[in-house]
């Protein structure tokens, strides 16, 4: 055992064999994931729980077993446990005091990981015979030191960590939620067998910060439901926002373009915002609040059906100017096949030659929205790049899934009675 090595870690190193019951399952194909999350699963009214909700119910569709860990918090009430509960195999809440918050101040390695995490999760691994862990996010990944060497260690990356409040100050954002530096993240990422990230060029980042080959890209998964209507009209736009600050700040500068470029009184159509963005709203001062109450713009909060609001639109925008990941609002309008503006940082990850997805800026993402507004014919256009693209990306997302569980049903086929 390593010099202060804590001894349920250095037992988890040296169970490198996997049981018999175990090696038949695996050799099924039909294998047991802990699903852990600092964030509920439920609702899904911010785009990474809608990421955690798709990513959990394509491993059940694969013919898994999802067993969810949810770190106690705040965030979650009895409609969203009853909700989580009827979603996954198992939901087990895992004690926590801490607040995973910070006002911009630099972070220490492992701050927001309370001790006794790893000890449960390796107790959940023995009761419900785990064959893969998932963990959400980095920043409480050592929790895998805990995971028997023969369970395959996943983390879901979701975003770029390290030097994020760099580049949100740069951008001139609010530091809000969590940064690391690039060492750090690697620190973090080497306790995984598999890193996945949200798009190709982070992928590469994270094996350069690990020193590993190790990254795999799995953006998003949600199967294609392409609305049966037809776009001849553009009366009414469509955003989707949770409530961030960053989001707060995109939406209010989308607005303000629009504006900008209105020659007098109302703009040729409507601005429908959904989201839990809405409630931000209040703490802005009031010059910047009164651009919300426009007669042209509708807040709608939180919709609880996503297709409806898409089937009440003509347009998507997605006016992202900044940020790591994937925009999932971006990759759910594609998959409900809707035509879509963004700029080059809102298709990140699922890229197109479309010129209507890459504007560089929000005055010129304005300026097509108003070109489309006179010309609603090429909307049609729009909607058939958004099915096709689609499909391919969620063609490419289930391969890598695949690949993904194919790791760990080889994890090792030496297997003790």
């Amino acid at each position: 055992m390593e010099s202060g090595t804590v001894p349920e870690i250095a037992i988890a190193r040296a169970e490198r064999k996997v049981p018999v019951g175990a090696a038949a399952r695996r050799a099924s194909g039909k294998l047991n994931v802990l699903y852990f999350s600092p964030f509920p699963s439920h609702p899904d009214n911010h785009g990474n729980q809608a990421t955690i909700q798709a990513f959990g119910r394509r491993f059940r569709e694969m013919g898994h077993q999802v067993h969810f860990a949810l770190l106690q918090s705040r965030l979650y009430d009895e409609n969203a446990v009853a909700l989580m509960q009827n979603a996954w195999d198992s939901l087990t809440i895992i004690p926590n005091d801490l607040r995973l918050w910070s006002n911009g101040t630099d972070i220490p390695f492992d701050a927001w990981y309370e001790e006794g995490i790893g000890e449960r999760i390796r107790l959940l691994c023995a009761k419900y015979d785990i064959d893969l862990v998932f963990c959400s996010y980095v920043f409480q990944s050592k929790l895998l030191d805990y995971v028997p060497e023969h369970v395959l260690k996943v983390i879901d990356t979701h975003d770029k960590m390290g030097g994020r409040y760099e580049m949100l100050r740069k951008n001139g954002q609010p530091t809000e939620f969590f940064s690391c530096t690039p060492d750090e993240e690697g620190a973090y990422l080497r306790r995984a067998d598999i890193v996945v990230a949200r798009r190709a060029e982070e992928a590469e980042y994270f094996d350069a910060v690990t020193g590993r080959a190790s990254a795999i890209v799995i953006p998003h998964v949600e199967e294609p439901r392409p609305l049966d209507r037809e776009f001849t009209d553009l009366a009414n736009i469509g955003l989707v926002a949770s409530a961030n600050q960053i989001n707060l700040a995109i939406v209010l500068q989308f607005l303000q373009a629009v504006e900008r470029r209105t020659e007098a009184g109302h703009p040729p159509f409507y601005v429908h915002i959904a989201g839990q963005v809405r409630d931000m709203i209040r703490a802005l001062p009031s010059a910047k609040a009164e651009m919300f109450m426009k007669p042209w713009v509708k807040l709608l909060g939180f919709v609880p059906d996503i297709g409806e609001f898409y089937s009440s639109v003509d347009l998507v925008v997605s006016p992202v100017t900044m940020g790591t990941g994937i925009n999932v609002k971006t990759v759910q309008a594609m998959a409900y096949g809707m035509p879509l503006l963004a700029t080059a940082w809102g298709s990140k990850g699922i890229e197109t030659e479309e010129p209507m997805h890459n504007h560089q800026d929000l005055d010129t993402l304005v300026d097509g929205l108003f070109c489309l507004a006179k010309d609603p014919n090429r909307l049609s256009a729009l909607a058939e790049v958004s099915r096709q693209r689609y499909r391919a990306f969620y063609e490419d997302s289930n391969r890598a899934m695949e690949g993904m569980f194919s790791a760990a049903r080889g994890r090792e086929e030496t297997s003790i009675a």
